[in-house]
């Protein structure tokens, strides 16, 4: 790790505390075990619940290259990959000051001296204050569980608390990162913040659930009406993306439509018309989402983001057909 980042580690979770830890959730399911999926649908309900906005990634594969991740991201969970990539092997992206970010895997805090190499450093490097990992192979029972971790972190349990229950099994392999001390989330549950300016869109989308808890209908009426009078995209993105959980396709399109119009910039826009396909895919399987890629991608603002794209069609293109015998 660089000198600034240690220092950052020390120095930014204090600050963050006292305006809170808002931004988006991103959890990335689709691992090789049906137990770690487990964890990673835990998370994705548990953020939910908790009012916090999330992305959800759930092809079997890791997220592509360049995807055009928020960089309002505050919360990351994923597997399964050797060493990091997608959009955290991206320059051009950073988390939030205090986000936590880990991914699963079995050597992800092994290498901290080559750049590009494991998950923890490269986590750590791409602006994350804290992370897991394992030095050796731990097998998957002895790792730490990310839910556990993320539902202690929520109750508003230190960081340190929250790490020593969420390992079912002590040993030398799995390390914590960050100030142990660290609570993102304890102030925010009584509302007991000073969030910024730039912070209101998440804090109205965290305040809703606590207002109208399981009342879907109530909620999303209200939150339709607070983000036709914003001028951020955010609200219409989480919308969408909740409306696709929900299995509300039409209303999920809606929303993405909508948001498109007021997206700030290339990187906003390019996410948004990928997530389209999302709906597109939820909608009609692989065969529907491939039939409207050529239309995202001439509508892509930048051509930085379409590796992405192109990593989502070779997944969706059906194989050659085999060679017959003859």
């Amino acid at each position: 790790l660089t000198a600034a980042t240690c220092m950052r580690l020390v120095t930014e979770p204090a600050a963050v505390e006292k305006k809170g830890l808002w931004g988006w959730a991103v959890v990335d399911r689709g691992g090789p075990h049906a137990e770690g999926d487990k964890w990673m649908d835990a998370v994705f309900r548990r953020v939910r619940e908790a009012g916090i906005p999330v992305y959800l990634d759930d092809w079997p594969q890791t997220l592509p290259s360049k995807f055009p991740l928020s960089r309002d991201v505050a919360l990351y969970c994923g597997w399964y990959a050797p060493d990091a990539n997608g959009p955290f092997a991206d320059p051009s992206f950073r988390f939030r000051p205090g986000a936590v970010a880990m991914h699963l895997h079995s050597f992800s805090a092994s290498e901290f001296r080559t750049p590009g190499r494991g998950w923890s450093a490269a986590l750590l490097e791409k602006g994350a204050d804290v992370t897991v990992g394992n030095v050796y192979e731990p097998f998957l029972g002895a790792s730490h569980r990310f839910d556990v971790f993320v539902d202690r972190l929520l109750d508003g349990y230190t960081v340190a608390e929250a790490s020593w229950m969420s390992m079912s099994v002590v040993s030398w392999q799995g390390v914590v990162f960050g100030d142990p001390l660290y609570r993102p989330y304890a102030r925010m549950k009584s509302m007991d913040v000073q969030p910024s300016e730039e912070d209101r869109y998440f804090q109205g989308w965290w305040a809703s659930r606590l207002q109208f808890g399981d009342r879907w209908r109530e909620r999303a009426e209200r939150l339709l009406e607070s983000a036709r009078k914003a001028p951020s995209s955010f609200l219409y993105e989480a919308l969408a993306l909740e409306y696709l959980y929900r299995k509300e396709y039409v209303q999920a399109g809606n929303m993405v439509s909508t948001a498109l119009s007021s997206a700030p910039d290339a990187r906003d826009h390019s996410r948004l018309l990928l997530e389209s396909l999302l709906v597109d895919r939820a909608r009609g399987g692989n065969k529907a989402c491939l039939l409207q890629m050529d239309s995202v991608q001439a509508r892509m603002p930048s051509a930085d983001f379409l590796p992405a794209l192109e990593e989502w069609r070779r997944r969706v293109t059906p194989p050659p057909p085999a060679p017959v015998k003859k």
